[in-house]
């Protein structure tokens, strides 16, 4: 039985995997009826099958579109001579195509012509491709640039892979940037957050600091998308620019409390000098339920979802102002100024002075008045008070003599 009559019959075929056959748009021709008849197709692999060529890619994407109704997931046509017609071919495929998430046409002559073709049907609503494989396809800047402004807009791809290709340091900043625009912390966070593994490897005319950049930025796929956001955030801290843009100040404590976390005491303190504050926090589900539809949310729609947040904001206030040791007033008032403890202790001498020397006068005066009751009035006219006699204590000499 040969395998265009096996194929031909089956309806219930899943996958199919023709790499290296040496497979022709002749045979592809040949079972043509397997591709109209099975829609139950997801993935299939044509690679290294450089006869195929433009006339075989047309003959694939005809019967395997099943007016938008089929199941293709992964369609890999990596080394099968495709020119720009091909990639016209795939690109009518991407927008008509909404089930299909893996494409891979490394080494074919796809060039700038084809990754523009390529780059429209990404930008279609229709498209929810993932990952991209664009390896030694001879892509200039001007493919690049084109590529960058459609992952601007594109929210459904996660891998795009750029290996081996003719690109300067130019184009690939346009497309990093789409990902990792650090011209303000705004930026960022307006960035594409969705596109986690960006790969420039083996591009020789891109500077090593730029490829490595671009390394830092890769992302293991399932990451949340608020731990990419906190990590681009503070390696944007890392580099000892200004982390505050002009926000609303009424988010501030949510800011401290973020950058205290990621970006130490250096980070937190450049983040106070460069007032007012920026928006450290990232709710997605917030943003989805305020939009309505997922995809379609805005940058308003994320602070204003962070300003409904009011009892997490609250929390966090009391929490960052109860670190805060508080000001006491500067000015002095008599009524409230406490003495310190050398005042005190003089106070207290000057106090036992003044009784003792009371006690001292009391006691002289009592004396005084006893012997004059005790005096007869009739001695010669002259009274016989002697002090010397009166006081009886050397310490009672000076209180007498002031008597």
């Amino acid at each position: 039985i040969s395998l265009s009559s096996f194929l031909n019959g089956n309806k219930t075929l899943r996958s199919l995997d023709l790499s290296g056959a040496r497979f022709d748009a002749k045979a592809l021709q040949e079972i043509r009826s397997f591709f109209e008849k099975n829609r139950s197709l997801e993935v299939l692999v044509l690679g290294d099958n450089e006869c195929v060529g433009d006339e075989g890619a047309e003959i694939v994407v005809s019967s395997t579109l099943h007016n938008g109704k089929g199941a293709l997931r992964t369609l890999s046509m990596q080394g099968c001579g495709l020119g720009h017609q091909g990639s016209a071919s795939i690109a009518n495929l991407l927008c008509f195509c909404s089930s299909l998430r893996t494409l891979e046409l490394s080494k074919n002559k796809v060039g700038d012509a084809g990754v523009e073709l390529l780059a429209q049907s990404i930008k279609s609503p229709s498209c929810q491709l993932e990952i991209l494989g664009l390896n030694s396809v001879e892509v200039g800047d001007r493919g690049v640039l084109i590529l960058a402004d459609a992952v601007n807009t594109n929210r459904s791809l996660i891998c795009l892979s750029l290996q081996n290709n003719f690109f300067t340091s130019f184009g690939a900043k346009h497309l990093l940037k789409t990902t990792y625009n650090d011209t303000s912390l705004q930026a960022i966070l307006g960035s594409n957050h969705v596109l986690t593994n960006l790969n420039f490897r083996g591009c020789s005319r891109i500077g090593p600091c730029l490829l490595s950049l671009t390394e830092e930025l890769v992302f293991e796929r399932g990451v949340p998308t608020y731990q990419v956001i906190r990590s681009k955030v503070s390696k944007f801290m890392q580099r000892g620019r200004l982390v505050l843009d002009h926000f609303d100040l009424e988010l501030l404590p949510h800011i401290l409390s973020f950058v205290g976390q990621t970006g130490g005491l250096n980070g937190l303190f450049q983040s106070v000098k460069s007032m007012p504050s920026l928006h450290a926090q990232y709710d997605l589900p917030v943003r989805r339920k305020l939009a309505g539809k997922e995809g379609t949310s805005t940058f308003t729609d994320f602070i204003e979802s962070l300003k409904t947040s009011s009892r997490k904001a609250k929390k966090v206030f009391e929490r960052c102002t109860s670190s805060v040791p508080k000001r006491r007033s500067m000015i002095r008032r008599e009524d409230r100024r406490h003495s310190c403890k050398h005042e005190t202790r003089i106070k207290s001498l000057s106090r036992n002075n003044e009784s003792s020397s009371n006690n001292i006068l009391s006691t002289t005066q009592t004396s005084i008045l006893n012997h004059l009751l005790n005096c007869s009035p009739h001695t010669h006219g002259v009274s016989q008070f002697d002090p010397c006699v009166i006081i009886s204590h050397p310490s009672q000499t000076s209180a007498s003599h002031a008597a």
